[in-house]
């Protein structure tokens, strides 16, 4: 049982080391962006209570809401399950921003790794997230997606998505 637990804590400190490693990269980068970055195309509406439903919509990118689920084994985590399709001509990176579940900040958000998508190829991805209470039991869930070229330069922020459940 003890050697059970400590994978599950060295699960954990790689996702946030992985994750500390990203956020370094980020802030020493260009965060330069065109006049479009904190945007996402208004046909599209940022709240939806269904899965499967087109959340953003971009020049650079589609985003679906698939599901936000505990991870199994690992208390205090849960996931974010988002389809996107790179509807570029280059090759973009995806990261989670400014994350809430009911007004309470999330300590960490991230994915452990990068979530590099090539031009015109979709992503069925997952965004891991640190909260101490079981997410079936929150009634909004809060988040924009950041879209970065392969030099993680920012392209795009979306405005605030939130997904009530």
């Amino acid at each position: 049982m003890k050697k059970k637990k400590g994978s599950k804590v060295a699960i954990i400190f790689v996702i946030l080391f992985a994750f500390i490693a990203i956020v370094a990269v980020i802030s020493n980068s260009d965060t330069s962006s065109d006049s479009s970055s904190d945007t996402n195309n208004s046909n599209v509406s940022n709240t939806t209570e269904t899965a499967n439903t087109i959340i953003a919509e971009n020049d650079y990118f589609t985003a679906e809401y698939i599901e936000a689920s505990s991870i199994s084994g690992v208390d205090g985590m849960f996931m974010i399950s988002l389809k996107i399709k790179n509807t570029s001509n280059q090759s973009e990176i995806f990261l989670l921003e400014d994350v809430y579940i009911d007004d309470t900040k999330a300590n960490f958000s991230g994915s452990g790794v990068p979530q590099t998508v090539l031009p015109d190829k979709n992503l069925n991805g997952v965004f891991s997230i640190a909260y101490p209470e079981k997410i079936e039991n929150a009634k909004i869930i809060e988040f924009k997606i950041v879209c970065m070229d392969e030099s993680y330069n920012k392209l795009i922020t979306t405005r605030t998505i939130t997904i009530k459940q």
